[in-house]
């Protein structure tokens, strides 16, 4: 939308080559559970319910985006099944992204690193039951830092800044002093596995632990938990 679909269609233009605009009356949301959510996708052929593993309500829109495109090749005389189209999406992945790690209490890990992947965030935790949200929170210094913090600490209960292991990485400590700003003190734990221990010590059961604010945060956490969200 906006400047970036201006650019989009100018270019498209110079090229000769047909755009195809996804409005918000093409998918609706008709369920959603902590494993999966099944999305109607009005395509411009026809109409498709679709299940995915992400989550994210905003993933209808990606579903959306996607099923134009295959539409679009399907009417240039590229061949692709309704099974392979809907096992495809089931199987789709995208580590780090609205991930959810565990379940009692809910780790959700999701690389949101600019101010709109923020807001998509704080949407998306709307879907969740919990009590409190904890948040881990490490951000590269290069980036949005006060908007991206604007969209998030205010939702949190309790805030944790950390850093990933990344040259680029704005120090945990000039981050807590950014949240300050926002009204509430961070606990400061520099390295993101020990920040994970902090926050599960921490967390009941009803609580949701949220580790956000770069992919290299992210990654950390991915890195120092197995399949079941349990620390190494």
């Amino acid at each position: 939308n906006g400047k970036a679909l201006d650019v989009i269609m100018r270019v498209a233009r110079e090229k000769g080559a047909d755009v195809s605009v996804v409005g918000n009356d093409a998918w609706r949301r008709l369920s959603f559970d902590a494993d999966s959510q099944t999305f109607l996708i009005k395509g411009k052929l026809r109409d498709y319910e679709l299940k995915t593993k992400m989550l994210g309500f905003f993933q209808g829109e990606n579903l959306a985006n996607s099923i134009y495109a295959i539409e679009d090749l399907q009417m240039h005389g590229v061949y692709m099944s309704d099974d392979d189209i809907i096992n495809g999406i089931l199987e789709t992945r995208n580590p780090g992204r609205m991930e959810l790690l565990k379940k009692d209490p809910i780790i959700l890990l999701d690389g949101a690193h600019n101010p709109s992947g923020m807001e998509a965030l704080v949407k998306s935790l709307k879907d969740f039951d919990y009590e409190r949200l904890i948040l881990i929170i490490g951000i590269l210094a290069d980036k949005d830092i006060k908007s991206i913090l604007s969209k998030i600490i205010p939702k949190a209960d309790v805030v944790i800044s950390t850093q990933p292991r990344n040259r680029r990485a704005c120090n945990a400590y000039k981050l807590a002093k950014f949240i300050e700003n926002f009204g509430k003190r961070a606990i400061v734990e520099p390295r993101v596995k020990e920040s994970m221990k902090k926050a599960l010590d921490i967390a009941g059961e009803k609580d949701l632990i949220c580790v956000t604010g770069s992919l290299y945060t992210v990654g950390e956490a991915l890195e120092n938990n197995d399949k079941n969200g349990n620390l190494f």
